[in-house]
């Protein structure tokens, strides 16, 4: 995932580094995290999806 553009909240720990692929099916959301083949099922409750409204400059 792009952090750049969206953070994956998963249990209220930010996830969005290890995070390979996700989608949504039956009301959970399955994420695939880049360190294993497993794709995990999560209540959609669970999971929380933030756009940056921003970008930061590391410049200034």
């Amino acid at each position: 995932m792009d952090a750049r553009k969206r953070l994956l909240i998963s249990n209220g720990v930010d996830k969005t580094d290890s995070v390979l692929s996700y989608h949504y099916e039956n009301g959970k959301c399955k994420i695939q995290y880049c360190d294993s083949p497993i794709i995990y099922s999560y209540n959609a409750g669970n999971v929380k999806f933030l756009d940056l409204q921003r970008t930061l400059d590391p410049k200034t």
